[in-house]
């Protein structure tokens, strides 16, 4: 029997396709029905184990070997739609690394994204890990807010409207940028 080339690689694109969307839909179920939703505050026993991005999540993050399920659809309303069917809570206009690399977010559900929100391969992580002490804290990035490559939000901070992080800078972990630097930026045509 002869297979048509043509046929053989449509096949294969549609296979594919339903195996991706199989692998997002079950992380996002396993991640409703043994983590559930999040909530600010120490996490004691398995919650513990379970509440930072752990193995239920490797479809999505690791399928397909280097690369990965998630690369492809950074930038675009699908990978918007996935996030909040994690449970995070995301504005209007949000453009979400779209430069093609996905960031960390490991608790997407504690996360509070405004309007006109640009994140870029950044890391947003609600969680903090101190000798052996687990603890969730809920993170807010206001309207306009922007978040370079390689910058970092940490447990509890927040960011104002207008705010900028701008290459591998940090905002602890309770601390609040208040849009100065955005307000700078403005003047400095847009650079660093």
């Amino acid at each position: 029997m002869k297979v048509d080339q043509n046929t053989s690689k449509k096949g294969f694109i549609i296979v594919l396709t339903f195996q991706s969307v199989i692998a997002l839909a079950w992380t996002v179920l396993t991640k409703w029905i043994v983590i559930g939703q999040r909530k600010d505050g120490p996490a004691r026993g398995t919650r513990a184990a379970t509440a930072s991005a752990g193995s239920y999540t490797s479809p999505a993050y690791h399928g397909f070997s280097s690369g990965r399920m998630l690369g492809p659809l950074a930038g675009s309303a699908y990978y918007v739609w996935y996030l909040r069917a994690m449970g995070a809570n995301i504005g209007r206009n949000c453009a979400i690394y779209p430069g093609g690399r996905t960031g960390l977010m490991t608790e997407p559900d504690l996360v509070q994204l405004g309007d006109n929100v640009a994140l870029d391969d950044c890391s947003v992580v609600a969680h903090i890990n101190l000798r052996g002490k687990f603890a969730l804290s809920s993170l807010k990035i206001g309207d306009g807010c922007v978040m370079r490559s390689g910058s970092r939000l940490l447990s509890g901070a927040s960011m104002e409207d207008s705010s900028m992080l701008c290459e591998h800078m940090l905002l602890p972990s309770g601390d609040a940028s208040a849009g100065l630097l955005g307000h700078l930026m403005n003047q400095n045509h847009g650079r660093c």
